[in-house]
């Protein structure tokens, strides 16, 4: 046995996230929460598949469930759970005026949780050139 290695320990080392194939980031193994059935939140490092098995049979998580959202109309409650938050890496362009100048809109621009927000294609294309560039790195 080798090690086993958890998502803190992933940040301890600045590898908690790694950019997508659609320039995007996602966690490399849950660190504060499981955004998904089947996520993986720790790994195993064995010198043999016995040794490993073993290891991971013996890797307990205490989970809190998240709330059930069946509906879009129940992602927009403000007890919904978020999924993505703040330590997600995104931008959102807002191509349709809408959800600036009319009711509904600005309601679901409030249920938004923190990210960046822009108008301008600018900003989208640097987002997207930035992943890029830190995605060669």
């Amino acid at each position: 046995m080798i090690a086993v290695v958890t998502g803190e320990l992933m940040a301890q080392h600045n590898l908690a996230w790694m950019p997508t194939m659609s320039y995007d980031t996602q966690a490399v193994l849950a660190t504060d929460k499981v955004r998904f059935q089947g996520q993986e939140v720790a790994a195993v490092i064995a010198t043999d598949p016995y040794l490993a098995a073993d290891a991971r049979d013996l890797i307990e998580v205490d989970y809190e469930p998240l709330g059930v959202v069946t509906s879009p109309q129940a992602a927009l409650a403000a007890d919904a759970p978020l999924i993505r938050d703040e330590k997600d890496r995104g931008v959102l362009m807002i191509c349709d005026p809408r959800l600036i100048g009319k009711p509904y809109g600005k309601a679901v621009w409030r249920s938004l949780p923190p990210m960046r927000r822009t108008r301008e294609l600018a900003e989208v294309e640097s987002f997207f050139a930035e992943s890029v560039r830190l995605r060669h790195e």
